[in-house]
């Protein structure tokens, strides 16, 4: 194809024939990314460091550890390749929802606009990144929006509630946390936030100016810029736990930093501003208080999304681990939100084994602390169920107290039982279930009301993405 659109593919060549050594904590243990490699033999460990045929250092964006990995590399003449998380990485965060899409970039990283990346120099180039594609791009768009995708999926969807009523206009400030290496590498700093917030005021004189601080900072984890911003005749704080394009859609004009909350604005049509020089500005789609004198090519706003989320990401199909699209992990991150919306509400499962119930755990719920392990009714009781809850017994054989507790709270009782292909070896063996049936009413016997199986929806609940650590799979 064009030119420029041969920098990846290169890219994938030259990593197919190489022996790369994963440095740091997170590559180290994470071996579902291998196969975004295409072959390429990824090694890991100390005494991989000593091999005389290692060919490139595999580091994580611009981390204390990448900084030891270029050492490294520069030590033994070793090219380094820096990945990162990309832009629909998982359900959740942390190490229980491992990426299902990485960056993988051998001249820089998106988020440094300091130095140049295979990012900025796709779409600096004349390469047309929409050739082929096109109806691709205009699917995946739809289906994030229409879905409200975003890079993290567990936040519950704003409360139209919070907006003050009779507001001619809203803005969107967008604060993030002290400290991101997303702010100093986009050319920005703590001054950039107060600037922001000032220029939002003034330039908007007839709006309520919604000030959205990072979900780190409102659980007391990290620090902000905005985090002493009070609420004021035209100023709204919103420290909540929000799904971003949820917000979004409420919002008429939105103002960045760095965040690529910024760019999910700029997919639903939003006007942008900029103060820092974040991947997706300086190209013409946003209105930039800085200027990158790299960035000489005007694309719009489906080529910047064709760029950075179809030829600059790879992509790890939840069910086989191997190499996938977009759509592999667009359609996962659809069903787990929708898993999780029909699950809703805690899981009290009364009268099982510790040991047991460690296997059903991730089968459960998405979030931690939605679960509960109790031994009997009275114990379920304190737990204080609504209806928005379910009790959970394992079997036909339901005691009197549990229906009655059942039916004064309004919760849902479920029985469970194995399903009827149920694993690689017997439960007395300790050999984990691996799929297992769930009924509003009766037991296998009996008409199934409703139910969930690896049959049926393994990937919505219970994978190798959030299988517990520890567990015996097999003999």
């Amino acid at each position: 194809m064009h030119a420029l659109l041969g920098v990846l593919s290169e890219l994938t060549d030259w990593i197919s024939v190489d022996r790369f050594l994963a440095y740091g904590w997170f590559l180290q243990g994470t071996t579902s990314l291998d196969s975004l490699f295409d072959g390429a033999e990824v090694l890991r460990g100390r005494a991989a460091r000593r091999r005389a045929d290692l060919t490139g250092v595999l580091a994580w964006g611009r981390k204390p550890s990448a900084r030891r990995a270029e050492a490294f590399a520069a030590r033994r003449g070793l090219r380094v390749i820096r990945a990162e998380d990309g832009f629909l990485r998982s359900y959740g965060t942390g190490d229980r929802f491992p990426p299902l899409v990485v960056t993988i970039d051998e001249e820089g990283i998106y988020y440094d606009s300091t130095a140049p990346s295979v990012l900025e120099s796709l779409l600096n180039s004349s390469t047309d990144v929409l050739a082929g594609i096109q109806e691709d791009v205009i699917r995946a768009k739809a289906l994030i929006l229409g879905n409200r995708l975003s890079k993290y999926n567990h936040a519950p969807p704003f409360d139209p509630a919070l907006l003050r009523p009779g507001d001619r206009q809203r803005v969107l400030v967008i604060d993030q946390t002290a400290g991101d290496l997303a702010i100093v590498c986009g050319g920005a700093g703590p001054e950039s936030f107060a600037r922001m917030l000032q220029a939002a005021l003034d330039e908007n004189p007839d709006a309520t100016v919604y000030v959205k601080t990072h979900p780190e900072v409102t659980a007391g984890r990290k620090g902000g810029y905005l985090t002493d911003v009070r609420d004021g005749d035209r100023v709204v704080v919103l420290r909540g736990f929000v799904n971003p394009l949820s917000l979004i859609e409420h919002m008429d004009r939105v103002y960045a930093v760095t965040s690529t909350m910024g760019f999910e604005a700029l997919l639903a049509g939003k006007q942008v501003s900029c103060f820092g020089m974040p991947w997706y500005a300086g190209w013409g789609a946003t209105e930039d208080r800085l200027t990158c004198a790299r960035r000489v090519r005007r694309r719009s706003v489906d080529e910047i999304f064709a760029a950075a989320y179809f030829h600059y990401s790879r992509y790890v199909n939840p069910d086989t681990d191997e190499r996938g699209t977009i759509f592999d992990v667009i359609d996962w991150l659809i069903r787990q939100c929708a898993m999780e919306a029909r699950q809703g509400g805690r899981s009290i499962w009364v009268g099982m084994q510790r040991w047991k119930f460690a296997y059903v755990l991730p089968m459960l719920s998405l979030h931690q602390g939605r679960a509960f392990l109790v031994q009997d009714a009275a114990a379920a009781a304190r737990l204080m169920p609504t209806s928005a809850d379910r009790l959970i017994v394992w079997g036909a054989e339901v005691q009197d107290e549990i229906v009655r507790l059942a039916e004064q709270t309004g919760c849902r009782l479920v029985r469970a039982e194995d399903g009827f292909l149920r694993s690689v070896g017997l439960g007395s063996n300790f050999i984990p279930r691996c799929r297992w049936c769930w009924m509003s009413v009766g037991c296998i016997s009996i008409p199934v009301v409703r139910r969930i199986s690896n049959a049926c929806c393994p990937r919505d609940v219970l994978t190798k993405q959030n299988w517990p650590k520890r567990v015996r799979c097999g003999p």
